[in-house]
């Protein structure tokens, strides 16, 4: 080994003293006397390097000079009105910028309600931040959306452009009192604040929130809670304090931070030299011909002055010896989390556990995703055999909730025991990674999501193939509920449910129950707002109630072909609810999706009695006209069956 590491040294200095440096010539000139290309050229003298206190390294530059920074476009402003002065991008104050890490540090604004009593809304500001067109974008490893309050709802719109606003998320926080919620420097896990990760390549979000779907001017936690806020910020910066709650005071969340865009909230970006990289094409090529400079840097590399005469200094020893401790530290890491995930009791359970490697070569190295989501990336893969299975490989790319090993290997054992055929069969797990990854059988047609309102909307469903879908999905809930040793699934919803070939429905996604009992508080729950039921916000409680909630709306959407997405005080199960407590025959059949009767021929009397009992049953699900619809439930609430 010690002979291996002199020659990996001796050849750096050899390589080091004996490549020449290369250079660009001009016609007719002499190569030795050469200058470097213009577009390599780093920023001229008298260029700021420092606004306030912080630095600005090339290739950002201070000011409108296109010279000070790469090709002026990472041009900032500094404003010495401040004393220290402050650096912007636009309108958004930078912290700090990271050559190595290839970050910036920006303010992150702040969406927040403050009540003047419990029937005064003092102050309401929806934050939100947009670079789209500039080389940045949100880190996804880096924030988290963060929401502080008790009964306090928040949400994420988001997109990769400037008018895109197609993702969205959020979470719910809920405290019985001030002293019920989580104490001090405690995680946000839903008791006082709640947090839920973000996906990458995003540019441009809203951040919006309110403490009561159905009123947003009451504030049903005024004794324990005066104020609520919401906001994308950097992971594992805030540490919750009951006193955020408060509103008043010098250690309240305002006094500390600050608000709307004057707060102190960081929020880290990702900046590169895109379109082309950090080696442009001469600009008289018409951006077709490659770079004729051999000096020009490319992005993941660097050039250094040589210690003894002309070259570049290699790093090659140094990489290989990296090479091989990160191959060490990765075996390890790998073993590890095996265990960490229980990996030997789950071998006994008779499920399939594939290797990293494995998993790679089923997905073709990660090449055909399928889908993405707040959990992470669903690819299509293959396994190899005699009767080749396609299967769908669930990706996480956040942190999963800590849980013991005893619990998630119960998660694992109950979903790979499942045999329901109403249910996405779990065809196995790799385990070597932080978070497992899992292999499901493939559905082909995708969600009934798709189908309704995505990129398949064009085709027809009628209304047998729609009661199909409503029937198998409430089979599979009720076998849930019943048989599998009372679970509930925790995020019903139309994305969730999968179509086979033949329009067969099929439940997937398990992830969110975290083997809730019925009955039992939930700390955490990840689901889409737009589905979840009312009552978990009020009580904290997540029973199988709560999944007959969100079927009572997956059936709306099966019958109106709404989309379901929560607006504040607007959702479709409250404006499918209001024609109902009227009686109002005429507007709540307005709401049918036309393509359902028009279908019907001399079957339309019919048809259209057949959508009144699913409308009616519906309403139930929300606990009936009578009842707190999407507010709350009465005592009616069904069961789905």
């Amino acid at each position: 080994m010690v002979q291996v590491l002199w020659f990996l040294l001796t050849s750096t200095l050899t390589i080091s003293l004996l490549v020449p440096p290369p250079a660009v010539a001009a016609e007719g000139s002499n190569p030795s006397n050469a200058a470097p290309p213009a577009a390599m050229q780093g920023p001229e003298p008298g260029c700021l390097r420092k606004c306030g206190e912080v630095d600005v390294p090339y290739p950002f530059g201070i000011g409108d000079d296109a010279c000070c920074s790469w090709r002026g476009k990472f041009s900032l402003t500094c404003n010495d009105t401040f004393d220290p002065p402050r650096l912007y991008t636009g309108t958004i104050q930078v912290f700090s910028i990271s050559l190595e890490a290839g970050e910036v540090r920006v303010v992150s604004p702040v969406s927040y309600l403050c009540y003047n009593s419990p029937r005064t809304l003092g102050l309401e500001v929806h934050s939100s931040l947009n670079v789209s067109g500039t080389p940045f974008l949100l880190s996804r490893t880096r924030n988290v959306f963060t929401a502080i309050g008790c009964s306090m709802v928040a949400w994420l719109d988001a997109g990769s452009s400037g008018n895109d606003l197609s993702y969205f998320t959020g979470c719910i926080s809920y405290c019985a009192g001030f002293h019920e919620a989580g104490a001090d420097g405690e995680p946000c896990t839903g008791l006082g604040c709640c947090q839920t990760s973000i996906p990458g390549n995003l540019s441009n979000i809203a951040v919006k929130a309110t403490v009561n779907r159905s009123n947003p001017v009451d504030n049903p936690a005024w004794e324990s809670c005066r104020c609520g806020y919401a906001f994308v910020s950097e992971k594992d910066w805030y540490n919750f304090s009951r006193e955020d709650l408060t509103g008043v005071g010098k250690n309240s969340f305002i006094s500390r931070f600050g608000m709307g865009l004057e707060t102190n909230v960081p929020l880290v970006l990702d900046w590169a030299i895109r379109n082309g990289g950090s080696c442009p094409p001469p600009e008289d090529s018409g951006g077709s011909a490659k770079p004729s400079a051999l000096a020009c840097v490319s992005d993941h590399s660097f050039c250094v002055n040589a210690t003894q005469g002309p070259g570049y200094l290699s790093t090659f020893s140094s990489a290989i010896l990296a090479c091989f401790a990160w191959m060490e530290l990765r075996k390890r890491d790998k073993r590890k989390h095996f265990d960490k995930n229980g990996g030997e009791v789950l071998k006994g359970v008779g499920i399939t556990i594939f290797t990293e490697g494995q998993v790679k070569e089923i997905t073709n190295g990660y090449k055909n995703m399928v889908g993405k989501g707040a959990y992470g990336e669903v690819y299509k893969g293959t396994i190899g055999g005699a009767q080749p299975l396609q299967v769908a490989v669930k990706r996480p790319v956040a942190k999963r909730p800590e849980i013991g090993k005893d619990e998630f290997v119960k998660e694992i054992t109950f979903q790979f025991r499942i045999t329901h055929a109403n249910v996405v069969r779990l065809v196995g797990c790799c385990l070597e990674t932080d978070v497992p990854i899992l292999v499901f059988e493939f559905v082909p047609n995708g969600s009934l999501y798709d189908v309704l309102h995505g990129t398949n909307r064009t085709r027809m469903l009628s209304l047998p193939e729609r009661l199909g879908i409503a029937v198998g999905s409430a089979e599979a809930l009720s076998y849930m509920h019943s048989h599998a040793e009372h679970h509930v699934h925790g995020d019903v919803k139309s994305a969730n449910i999968l179509l086979d070939n033949n329009l067969m429905p099929k439940v997937s996604d398990f992830g969110s129950s975290k083997l809730l009992r019925m009955g039992m508080y939930s700390r955490s729950v990840v689901a889409d707002i737009s589905y979840l039921d009312p009552v978990y916000m009020k009580t904290g409680r997540f029973t199988e109630k709560s999944d007959v909630y969100s079927f009572g709306v997956v059936l709306l959407e099966l019958i109106t072909r709404k989309t379901a997405k929560y607006d504040g005080d607007k959702s479709l199960p409250i404006e499918f609810a209001k024609p109902w407590k009227r009686d109002d025959d005429g507007n709540k059949r307005g709401m049918y999706d036309s393509d359902i009767l028009s279908a019907a021929g001399a079957l339309s009397k019919v048809y259209m009695e057949c959508l009144d009992m699913i409308g009616k049953l519906a309403v139930q699900c929300h606990g009936g006209c009578g009842g707190e619809t999407h507010h709350g439930r009465g005592a009616g609430g069904a069961e789905a069956s």
